[in-house]
């Protein structure tokens, strides 16, 4: 939005200029439109009347005009000092990088303040902007006490770089943080502070509930390995959670892995079958394995078909006929004799065994062959 010049603009006030008896008025702004609002307001009275300007003006167009005449205040020096910003509140939300470049931001006040969750989120690229520009002061780190003024969506607009420099002991010392809307590779970054600061070094695998409780922010960027080692900690796991890890790791548990993950609170799964993620990883199951869970998932694979060991099914013209292995044999030991019954009597016993191997060996063959067939 373009500000006219303070000077071109005074002549254009027919309201009156405002001053801090207009501050007062229970209907100031309302009573000037944008134009009037533009030209009646001078940035002395912004300067000194900061306070009780943005305790009475809220509406994004008017704040606006505030910030564009606070920097005309500040114009000489480029620097609006710190008890400036402050003050600014919810008005700063209406920022942008050109004020932002003029604001004084050294002391942890300041960025908490700025940072204040109350007064609405931030653009990303805004809060990149602020928490970078207090961090390039000598001295100034992302401490547990900076994590905890910033937030996770706040922290989460920071470079991958900048987070892997947080230490461990600031991580465990911090609030939980709310790392949801990071990217993956950041969420994995927050996750692996987490782990070394919240899970001791043991022989065992097993994840204590204090170790569960205090890590329980970062698991969306948990990896499969620790999952699985939830599975057996008796932790039940809140659904929320759960559709909230990575959806990498998600696909790979198994359905006995999900009951076991989930404890108690399986059966509120059911509610969140139409969530994304929960969908893809119903329809990579087994329906007859969902089913055994017991809380009503559908959508699943059907079952492969099963067939008992030893039996070969054929069907012909709609009719299935089965023959066992034992009936196989039954029928070529019939042949044989049918075939020693057919030789010359008068022939020489040699060519009587002779004739009984080899048809002793063809019926091997055939029984082999009948096998393989089942397989």
């Amino acid at each position: 939005m373009s500000i006219p010049n303070e000077e071109s603009t005074a002549t254009d006030c027919t309201l009156g200029f405002i001053n801090r008896v207009t501050l007062v008025n229970l209907i100031f702004p309302l009573n000037y439109d944008i134009n009037q609002f533009t030209s009646c307001l001078n940035s002395t009275i912004v300067k000194d009347n900061l306070d009780a300007l943005v305790n009475q003006v809220q509406e994004q167009n008017y704040t606006k005009i505030v910030l564009s005449k606070l920097r005309e205040a500040y114009s000489a020096s480029g620097i609006i000092p710190e008890d400036q910003v402050q003050i600014l509140g919810a008005m700063s939300r209406s920022a942008t990088m050109e004020d932002i470049n003029m604001w004084s931001i050294i002391q942890i006040d300041t960025l908490a303040s700025l940072m204040d969750a109350s007064n609405g989120p931030w653009d990303p690229v805004l809060a990149k902007a602020i928490i970078s520009k207090y961090l390039s002061v000598k001295g100034n780190s992302l401490s547990s006490v900076e994590l905890n003024a910033i937030g996770g969506p706040n922290l989460c607009a920071l470079d991958v770089v900048v987070i892997r420099n947080i230490s461990v002991g600031s991580i465990k010392n911090a609030d939980a943080l709310d790392i949801s809307s990071c990217t993956t590779e950041k969420k994995q970054e927050l996750f692996s502070l987490a782990y070394e600061a919240f899970i001791p070094i043991t022989r065992s695998s097993t994840i204590s509930t204090t170790s569960y409780q205090l890590i329980q922010s970062y698991l969306p960027g948990a990896d499969f390995r620790f999952i699985q080692d939830l599975v057996s900690a008796n932790i039940s796991m809140d659904v929320p959670i759960f559709t909230g890890l990575l959806e990498s790791v998600i696909q790979n548990l198994t359905v006995s892995d999900v009951k076991g993950l989930l404890g108690t609170n399986l059966p509120l799964l059911k509610s969140y079958e139409n969530v994304t993620v929960v969908q893809t990883w119903i329809r990579s199951q087994f329906q007859s394995e969902l089913n055994g869970l017991g809380v009503g998932l559908t959508g699943g694979k059907v079952s492969p078909t099963t067939t008992t060991p030893g039996t070969s099914s054929t069907t012909t013209s709609g009719t299935t006929s089965t023959t066992t292995s034992g009936q196989l044999q039954q029928q070529h030991r019939g042949q044989l004799q049918q075939q020693n019954q057919q030789l010359d009597p008068t022939a020489p016993r040699a060519m009587l065994l002779q004739s009984e191997t080899l048809a002793s060996l063809s019926s091997l063959f055939l029984y082999s062959s009948s096998l393989l067939s089942m397989l």
